[in-house]
């Protein structure tokens, strides 16, 4: 295990194309640090990383989770990212390859001092499953968007709860049948017909369905085709 504890990074101040000020490994954790001017201000991959108590700025990414230092796609997994504050990057952080990721706790907000004027992203989501985004709040005027799906996660995909943002958006023909969210601001309920929930769901897990055929509070529900919404919980 290793750790980078209490430290100020600085880049060159030009965002240097392949710089990196943190690199983190499996079972690596940051505390405590400042990342400031690099292409990735932090990257992550494997299991068991922590991000904690940063403030990570004007970086193009801010945290980057599932490249190695090649580059090439290594999953981030079972990490933490959590208590940081992330200001005036491109992207806050960019979920490239993520699984059992939990996200809490953090602030993410544009600035138009970023590398390219104005931050694109708060959260860019291109694959994770089974992430959480806890108490997290993506917030400002994006480019594209505080919130924006990429590609298609997996299932089930990101549940977020107790949080924000100002704006959300996709890249078109992805389905939200792995998400959930629970007391957000700004963030889709996620619901969807009947048809399109999971074959073998598991005791506990709820869904906002868009085609309910009673309006019965604790009816058993065996399909869809009505048109009332609905919160489904398997029991």
């Amino acid at each position: 295990d290793s750790s980078v504890n209490n430290c100020l990074i600085n880049g060159l101040g030009t965002e240097e194309a392949g710089s990196i000020g943190v690199m983190v490994g499996p079972e690596t954790a940051v505390y405590n640090c400042g990342v400031v001017n690099f292409e990735n201000g932090i990257r992550a991959y494997g299991a068991g990383f922590t991000i904690s108590a940063c403030r990570i700025e004007v970086n193009k990414t801010g945290i980057l989770i599932g490249r190695d230092i090649n580059g090439s796609t290594f999953a981030g997994k079972a990490g933490s990212i959590t208590g940081n504050t992330l200001e005036g990057n491109d992207e806050g952080i960019f979920l490239w390859s993520a699984t059992e990721v939990n996200i809490a706790g953090n602030v993410i907000t544009s600035g138009t001092n970023a590398p390219s004027g104005t931050s694109n992203t708060g959260l860019r989501i291109q694959s994770c499953q089974n992430c959480s985004i806890l108490a997290s709040n993506f917030n400002g005027n994006f480019s594209t968007s505080a919130v924006y799906l990429e590609g298609q996660p997996g299932f089930p995909a990101v549940t977020l709860i107790n949080s924000s943002a100002s704006s959300w958006s996709d890249a078109g023909g992805i389905t939200y049948e792995g998400f959930a969210q629970i007391n957000c601001s700004g963030i889709p309920t996620f619901a969807i017909p009947f048809a399109k929930l999971p074959v073998s769901p598991v005791q506990g897990m709820q869904f906002d369905i868009t085609d309910c055929g009673t309006a019965t509070w604790g009816a058993i529900i065996p399909t869809g085709g009505g048109t009332r919404s609905a919160l489904l919980r398997r029991n």
